[in-house]
């Protein structure tokens, strides 16, 4: 899906997709969970979600850096100013 989109989309707004993907991937590994099926990446959403934010995004960072990079797409932030934003 992000490889399809990523392309001609703005990173700003792929992060509200990629935030809703983790969400529903969440919500399915809760239901799952309940018939005790666990995996990695469930447990590491499930301990970024019950955490504050600094923590989430530790945790978080990397699903979401290999999601960017399967899909193809940039990790740079770039602006129509000459300044860079920071990197995940």
């Amino acid at each position: 899906m992000l490889r399809a989109i990523g392309p001609s989309a703005r990173t700003h707004r792929i992060s509200v997709v990629v935030a809703s993907m983790l969400q529903y991937a969440y919500e399915i590994y809760l239901k799952r969970m309940d018939n005790n099926e666990k995996n990695e990446l469930g447990e590491i959403m499930l301990t970024a979600f019950e955490t504050g934010y600094d923590e989430a995004q530790e945790w978080l960072s990397p699903v979401v850096k290999t999601l960017f990079m399967d899909a193809g797409l940039k990790m740079d932030l770039v602006s129509e100013l000459p300044q860079k934003y920071r990197k995940l």
